[in-house]
């Protein structure tokens, strides 16, 4: 590469030293994919093709230009940076996926992995955002990690009663994926923040926070703000909030609202049930609201962006639901071709809310899970 420096051999060999160290981190990152399970592969091949065949390009493309002297030294580093850190995301992610099909091969994660990717899938076939080419794994907390494009479950999980949250990391993914409809460019949760004046660190994140809660509350329908009250939210900090994350009561009060504006009473009822529920927990905790901020305009706000970007994605199949939780109660449920893992997992948690004793809430989630079984591709 004697067009880089000519004057100084050495900083010319680090120059290049780097360069085929990245290229061969590439390399690696497309091989360790490539040893994943081939069902597990096959969902992400095309996004991690791809990547690798940019950070491939890009490294090659800079070292021709180095090697003639078409770049100046200062820029060639520069450049170098950039793609660096674009291929510092491609080694995460492969890392990441490797890691976790290692755990789902080795069925740590007890199933519950592969219905988390189903129900993902079902949703995300219900808006217009792009594929989302990636697989669940395990972690101790559900988690949407950005940098490698996939969705934690929590380890270890309750059972399928904690599967709605999945659809809460989703939100992560779906805010930043969004373009609006009307110019095909514009990202629909940057001008909400403009708007609100939330971009500031903090306020973004917020902002991405309660999102994700509206969408999951969106898609999902009760069964998101049943989850939400009964294994997420703690009462205790219900008016607290940090840097990351708006206080529970007022991510709560958006998703009640999202599920009031969805048709169908028994979906508002059950939206009536949760707000009951959470005000008993609070009580009972007897929370501290001292020091809470409110910014109680972005609820209508997000509730709006959903009704305008996502139209056609709202959940109101509730009819099924009662068909299914009817059937759950006697314990003769049965799955037809109009079901949904949506649907099916409305109807458990409808049916959880009035049972009395743990081993009834054993039998419904053991019989929800035979239902989801049935209706996701190559299930029971």
């Amino acid at each position: 590469m004697n067009g880089l420096d000519s004057g100084n051999e050495r900083t010319e060999g680090a120059f290049e030293a780097r360069l085929i160290q990245l290229i061969r981190d590439v390399a690696l990152a497309a091989e360790g994919v490539a040893r994943i399970d081939p069902d597990l592969c096959k969902r992400v091949q095309g996004g991690i093709a791809t990547d690798v065949a940019t950070c491939r390009g890009e490294l090659e493309e800079l070292s021709e230009r180095a090697e003639r002297g078409d770049v100046h030294p200062a820029d060639a580093w520069a450049e170098l940076r950039v793609i660096g850190l674009k291929v510092d995301a491609l080694v995460e992610e492969s890392l990441v996926l490797v890691h976790g099909a290692a755990l789902r091969t080795a069925k740590l994660d007890e199933g519950y992995c592969a219905l988390a990717d189903a129900l993902v899938d079902e949703m995300v076939n219900r808006t217009h955002i792009p594929a989302w080419n990636s697989f669940t794994v395990l972690g101790r907390f559900e988690f949407y990690q950005r940098a490698s494009r996939v969705i934690r479950v929590r380890y270890p999980a309750s059972s399928l009663w904690d599967l709605p949250v999945v659809a809460h990391e989703l939100g992560h993914f779906v805010g930043l994926s969004l373009i609006s409809r009307q110019d095909g460019r514009t990202l629909p949760l940057v001008v909400l923040a403009e708007r609100l004046g939330a971009t500031a660190d903090a306020p973004w994140l917020w902002l991405q926070e309660l999102f994700a809660d509206a969408f999951a509350a969106y898609v999902m329908g009760p069964a998101y703000g049943y989850a939400s009250v009964y294994l997420g939210f703690d009462p205790v900090a219900a008016h607290i909030e940090d840097d990351t994350h708006p206080a529970p009561a007022l991510r709560l009060q958006l998703i009640l609202s999202v599920l009031r504006g969805l048709e169908g009473d028994g979906i508002h009822e059950a939206a009536a049930d949760i707000e009951a529920l959470w005000g008993k927990l609070t009580r009972d905790s007897e929370a501290d609201s001292n020091g809470e901020t409110q910014p109680e305009d972005w609820v209508p706000a997000l509730s709006s962006t959903l009704t305008e970007h996502l139209p056609a994605s709202a959940y109101g199949t509730w009819q099924e639901v009662q068909r299914l939780s009817s059937g759950l109660r006697r314990g003769q449920a049965t799955a037809t071709s109009r079901s949904t893992l949506v649907d099916i997992l409305n109807a458990g948690w409808l049916c959880r809310r009035d049972a009395t004793n743990w081993m009834e809430v054993a039998d419904l989630a053991r019989d929800a899970r035979r239902l989801c079984e049935a209706v996701i591709p190559g299930g029971k």
